[in-house]
């Protein structure tokens, strides 16, 4: 097992090296210029060229771009991520404000998602061609077809109209204010855990579909098993492998893919900031974070790998 991580984790490094330097590409072709952002346009052309040369200086961008990207590389390899051209504070900071709540949300909804999408699914297979199968196939549907920031849209227009909620305006988190926290998050985990949960739901269906006929079941069933201990035990314990597989891929997409949503409830995590900082041509900021996404999402799969091993004793890694 720990040949195999160790593996793994070799085989990544070429994976983030060229999407550090795809993103550092990325931003030095994207038309605007940073320091023309932090002054304003009509004020860094009113500035002489040496004060524009000296500025530029400052930031590291009168470098050419192969150091530039040495030096980032070389102060991310030593845990300094630099500081933000916009609000002159160090990226690290800003990761550990905002990045709890993103995490929150993420973990929140990917929960949400497995509490509708398993039962939901197993139901659905239980009852194949039924009307109860049918019903669960068009929520499921309709859940896929709504945009995550429409629905947060509805429930904070629903929220705010009928139940007099007003969202919390400072950030708040978990263990310092657990009442006020799910204020903020509950409305986005929902709003995102909806959609991920129909994926969970279909995923479900279709893998106990392909276990509830296998022999070991049959097998089960002819010892005088009851149909749940069926079910939940033998059928779902084998089906459950690619539903932990596509619930990796939704967490992982989640902490970077919930902009829309943050920006609905006006939660301060970190998708949002991405966006903000990508419109302001703060090169730090994207390219720390998108290297940041990268290796998370790196994580994930790995941990999920590793999830099926302690699933399934017949799976073994060397």
């Amino acid at each position: 097992m720990n040949h195999y991580v160790a593996r793994r984790v070799l085989v990544s490094i070429p994976t983030l090296v060229g999407i550090s330097v795809l993103i550092f590409l990325v931003m030095r072709v994207l038309p605007g210029d940073p320091v023309s952002v932090v002054f304003g346009q009509e004020s860094f052309a009113a500035m002489s060229p040496a004060d524009q040369l000296r500025f530029r200086s400052e930031l590291g961008l009168d470098k050419p771009l192969y150091l530039q990207y040495l030096d980032w590389v070389v102060a991310v390899l030593h845990g300094d991520l630099g500081r933000s051209f916009w609000q002159n504070e160090t990226i690290r900071d800003i990761i550990l404000r905002r990045g709890p709540l993103t995490a929150q949300i993420a973990v929140m909804a990917t929960l949400l998602s497995w509490l509708f999408g398993v039962p939901v699914g197993v139901l659905s297979a239980m009852r194949r061609n039924s009307w109860q199968d049918n019903v669960t196939r068009v929520f499921a549907t309709l859940f896929l077809a709504i945009p995550s920031f429409w629905l947060g849209a509805i429930i904070v227009i629903v929220g705010v109209l009928y139940f007099s909620w007003r969202p919390p305006i400072e950030t708040i988190y978990l263990w310092s204010n657990p009442g006020k926290n799910l204020e903020m998050t509950l409305g986005p985990a929902i709003a995102l855990g909806a959609g991920a949960g129909a994926y969970v739901a279909r995923m479900t269906r279709s893998s106990v579909l392909e276990v509830l006929h296998a022999d070991f079941v049959r097998t089960a069933r002819a010892k005088g098993a009851q149909e749940r201990v069926v079910v939940w035990r033998h059928v779902l314990a084998n089906a459950i492998l690619p539903v932990i597989t596509l619930s990796g891929l939704i967490f992982a997409g989640l902490l970077g893919g919930s902009v829309a949503v943050e920006s609905a409830f006006g939660v301060p995590g970190l998708g949002k900031y991405l966006v903000d900082s990508l419109s302001k041509r703060d090169y730090m900021v994207v390219q720390n974070l998108v290297l940041l996404y990268a290796s998370v999402f790196t994580l994930v799969n790995l941990a999920t790998d590793l999830a099926y091993a302690w699933l399934d004793p017949r799976i073994r890694y060397e």
